[in-house]
């Protein structure tokens, strides 16, 4: 039946079709929606999913799917899809909208000046997620400064680990992006402390990277 209504051209004809398919079947069965359909058969619901009877999960799931899609064609994150994304954001405040530009920072597919422009539309629209947009906005700067040859300062090591994130400060360890003043933030830890694996981790690569620092000055 839904390969029937996806091989179906005329666009008029395929929306009524979706329509008589949802309507035949249980509550149940639509919110298993997204599982079945095919990428190419979401491509052609989305434009047209506000006429459709999905409930919220549904919809979430599907915008979801068509988003990262058009994200995963894509080697950067052009202005016409940033757009779509957060036009989409403005018109239904869904998680997993903010998931999206999250998984494009993290990839290194968004540049500074989009970084701000999404920053300034949060500003306005609150993100869902602003902990994490927070915590991989900074990571995304470090990660550009490493490229650059540039180190991570005080500040920058500071806020990074205000934010937990840890993964990136190991990195940045391990690349030698970090500057000699910057590696006393990292202390050996007390019992009983948070993440202790990860900070125990970043105590010991400080430590080997103050040893060459002290080396190369000698």
């Amino acid at each position: 039946m839904i390969q029937k209504i996806e091989d179906e051209k005329d666009e008029q004809k395929f929306l009524l079709q979706i329509k008589s398919f949802l309507e035949s079947i249980p509550d149940e069965e639509r919110r298993r929606i997204p599982e079945a359909f095919s990428q190419n058969m979401i491509n052609r619901i989305y434009p047209v999913m506000n006429e459709l009877n999905f409930s919220e999960e549904v919809q979430e799931h599907l915008i979801w799917a068509y988003l990262k899609n058009k994200l995963d064609e894509k080697e950067s994150l052009d202005e016409h899809l940033l757009s779509e994304i957060l036009n989409k954001y403005k018109e239904k405040r869904l998680l997993a909208i903010g998931s999206v530009i999250i998984t494009a920072i993290k990839e290194d597919k968004i540049s500074i000046p989009q970084l701000d422009n999404i920053r300034e539309f949060f500003n306005d629209q609150s993100l869902l997620s602003e902990k994490a947009f927070l915590k991989e906005s900074l990571s995304l700067q470090a990660r550009l400064k490493s490229k650059n040859e540039q180190k991570l300062n005080r500040a920058e090591v500071e806020e990074l680990h205000a934010r937990e994130a840890f993964r990136t400060l190991q990195a940045m360890l391990q690349e030698e992006k970090v500057e000699p003043d910057a590696l006393e933030i990292f202390e050996r830890l007390e019992a009983g402390e948070k993440n202790k694996k990860l900070k125990t981790s970043l105590f010991d690569e400080a430590q080997k990277l103050l040893q060459k620092y002290r080396s190369d000055e000698s």
